[in-house]
């Protein structure tokens, strides 16, 4: 993970001195987080970096102080995980500067919104989110005003027992 992200979760001050909502999300760290870190398996990196190849990290801060892209890329295809950079589809991309509550920078979170949406409309590639409806990945679009969002058909052609 982010070496950003971890700092900021397991620093007892930023805890103390969060606001709700993310305050409470503070609390949740030792049983979700902790177990990991306590047993070693925790790796972070800094910055852009090649996970393993084909996967990579980008840096897209805002949401929370390490909140990171994971870009997976082979034989010419693309799919960005863009994670929690969306939390209202209905509003955020036609106004891409909208922030919500759960945005510990709105500022940073806005811009890095609005350069992601701008990246993925000019180059065409899949992206997933979080907070979408199922199944949550498709393509965005450029509009007169914002942005639009293309999601992939879900077809469920497994042989039924």
């Amino acid at each position: 993970m982010n070496q950003k992200e971890l700092d900021f979760w397991t620093d007892k001050s930023a805890g103390d001195k969060a606001v709700d909502p993310t305050k409470e999300f503070f609390g949740q760290v030792p049983s979700t987080v902790g177990p990991y870190i306590s047993s070693g398996t925790v790796k972070t990196f800094e910055g852009e970096t090649q996970i393993v190849p084909g996967i990579r990290s980008i840096p897209a801060y805002g949401h929370t102080p390490g909140h990171t892209f994971y870009i997976l890329e082979d034989g010419g295809e693309k799919i960005a995980f863009m994670g929690d950079t969306i939390h209202v589809q209905d509003a955020q991309f036609e106004d891409p500067s909208i922030t919500v509550a759960f945005d510990v920078d709105p500022k940073q979170a806005a811009a890095t919104r609005v350069r992601a949406f701008a990246d993925a409309a000019q180059e065409g590639y899949y992206v997933a989110f979080d907070h979408m409806s199922f199944p949550g990945i498709g393509r965005v679009t450029k509009e007169n005003v914002g942005y639009r969002w293309l999601s992939v058909p879900y077809i469920n052609d497994s042989a039924k027992p």
